[in-house]
């Protein structure tokens, strides 16, 4: 299975500061995800004393377009006022997708998906 898939999300935001340097965020709604993928497999079955065997080919491609929902949280540290820090997490469902080739199915689960971001910020 070979996909690429697009993620948007949509929600409200809150953040808060936590004393001068520090600040929480935290957002969370709808989050859609837009998938094309291409499913191909190829499997062999060699026979004992014929030497003969089968080769089985199949494939397929698809797109589709799954809806569900996200939840984030972001905190910061400012150490100048210009220059940041942060660290955050966003756990996201938006359920499975399943594709078909021949007989041979294949299942992306995105129900548990676990993203972590982290990096630097400045501000103008």
């Amino acid at each position: 299975l070979e996909a690429d898939a697009f993620g948007f999300r949509l929600g409200p935001s809150l953040s808060l500061p936590v004393g001068r340097r520090f600040a929480f965020s935290l957002s969370g709604g709808l989050a859609l995800v837009s998938l094309q993928s291409d499913f191909e497999f190829e499997e062999s079955i060699a026979s004992s004393g014929s030497g003969a065997g089968l080769v089985r080919r199949g494939q397929s491609s698809d797109s589709d377009f799954l809806v569900g929902g996200y939840v984030s949280g972001q905190i910061s540290y400012a150490f100048t006022e210009a220059w940041s820090v942060f660290v955050g997490a966003q756990y996201q469902n938006v359920g499975t997708y399943t594709q078909t080739a021949g007989d041979k199915q294949v299942e992306l689960d995105l129900r548990k998906s676990v993203y972590v971001t982290a990096g630097l910020g400045y501000s103008f």
